[in-house]
């Protein structure tokens, strides 16, 4: 039995319908991450578990048993808003016990788990300061902490990155996972942004509009994609739709894409096909069409380069007037010139259709 599990919900404001019929479960012990674009019910769905919103349809269960009737303060779930939400005349101490003086433990006690998470997440000393005198990624502990300090159930995060900076965003994402396995803590992690998603969660439900459209191991999100749209979620470029269908002499079916026409790998036989993508890395550059492989080939303008630490990523205009990226190695010898056309290789048994 999953430990919390969403059947069919959905939320309806008047004629507009925020989540339509999602269903997903979350094991004990795991991080599921819900990441989708703004608008797409991450939000509603949070706040649906928290008891905040009741649902227009469908049942919220945990460990079998319906919390919908149940008022939201004797759920025992956790919560990390976006804008952390610490309280402004308390310590980083006070703020950490404070659910803890709520739930009326015992001094030796408050004292000994609100010195365990300080511990745990570095911030033995600032205990005596105030939330406008410790930095963004402190900020972001002390929330955590605080949410951890009760023992809750179930912890739900609501974007709790998306106010810092990138770098400290990186290097905090890793540090969040870890307390959570740490603590053994069942999590949900709301996010727009696939790299934190990928970097936090052991599992991701992806949606848009309301709805799910695929759940998956975070580490199998690129190699199993369900849809154009989920690698779009993801961040990915260089995904081509097939547009038309038809045979060859032999019966072997032809797939059109905006590239151009590609046998039906043999590996796709049991699923019908809506497109490909190919990874930047995947792409090679040639400044001549002569002595090229069977594989694919594509003539591309370049349009632009974004110039990276140790990758550069090249933007090139094909001739029907799509664009194509490309990602090659700051060590790269060969970097082109803007305006240069360029021969692109495109390895088929590199492609990943979906």
């Amino acid at each position: 039995m999953a430990f919390l599990e969403i059947e069919e919900l959905s939320k309806h404001f008047e004629d507009i319908i925020a989540v339509d019929s999602v269903s997903f479960s979350v094991s004990k012990g795991e991080i599921l991450g819900i990441l989708g674009p703004s608008g797409c019910g991450k939000t509603t769905i949070l706040k649906a578990i928290l008891g905040l919103l009741t649902p227009t349809n469908g049942d919220i269960r945990l460990e079998g048993v319906s919390i919908v009737k149940t008022p939201p303060e004797l759920r025992n779930f956790g919560y990390i808003p976006q804008n952390l939400a610490l309280f402004p005349h308390l310590t980083v101490f006070e703020n950490i016990s404070f659910g803890l003086k709520a739930k009326r433990w015992e001094k030796e006690d408050l004292i000994q788990k609100t010195q365990s998470l300080m511990k745990l997440l570095k911030l033995q000393k600032l205990e005596s300061k105030l939330p406008h005198e410790i930095s963004g990624g402190q900020q972001q502990r002390v929330a955590l902490a605080r949410a951890l300090a009760p023992e809750p159930n179930l912890l739900l995060m609501d974007e709790p990155l998306s106010s810092l900076d990138t770098t400290l965003s990186f290097h905090l994402r890793w540090e969040v996972r870890k307390v959570l396995k740490t603590t053994t803590t069942t999590a949900i992690f709301v996010t727009h942004n696939p790299e934190e998603a990928i970097s936090v969660c052991d599992r991701l439900v992806l949606m848009d509009s309301g709805k799910t459209i695929q759940s998956v191991p975070a580490k199998d999100v690129f190699t199993s994609p369900s849809s154009a749209k989920v690698l779009q979620i993801m961040g990915r470029s260089n995904i081509f739709p097939v547009i038309q269908r038809t045979q060859d002499e032999t019966g072997k079916e032809l797939l059109l894409t905006s590239l151009g026409w590609f046998p039906r790998p043999d590996y796709t036989r049991e699923k019908p096909l809506s497109g490909f993508w190919i990874p930047e890395t995947d792409i090679s550059i040639q400044k001549s069409a002569e002595n090229l492989s069977d594989d694919f080939r594509i003539v591309g303008e370049l349009l632009g380069i974004i110039w990276g630490r140790t990758k550069h990523q090249l933007i090139f205009q094909l001739q029907n007037e799509k664009q194509l990226t490309v990602q090659i190695s700051t060590n790269n010898e060969f970097i082109p010139t803007i305006g240069e056309s360029l021969s692109l290789v495109i390895p088929q048994q590199k492609m990943h259709w979906f």
